[in-house]
């Protein structure tokens, strides 16, 4: 997947974010970086990046149909 080095970037429908974090989380290796980047431009904007094994330990925001990017890399 990352034969290249390159930052994968998704795009959800925002009903389905929580699942896909939840997916993403659970299926990634723990060592991957994966970034969460919700309601830019606005007040209530988050942008957090952590390893996957940290996103396991962390409580994940709110998500549900809040516009959100998701970024995996190494």
């Amino acid at each position: 997947m990352f034969k290249h080095q390159q930052t994968q970037i998704f795009i959800e429908t925002p009903y389905r974010n929580m699942g896909f974090v939840e997916t993403t989380v659970n299926v990634l290796s723990p060592d991957m970086l994966f970034c969460i980047a919700a309601d830019l431009t606005l007040p209530t904007e988050y942008v957090r990046t952590l390893a996957v094994r940290d996103w396991r330990k962390e409580q994940v925001p709110d998500l549900h149909k809040h516009p959100a990017v998701f970024l995996v890399g190494r």
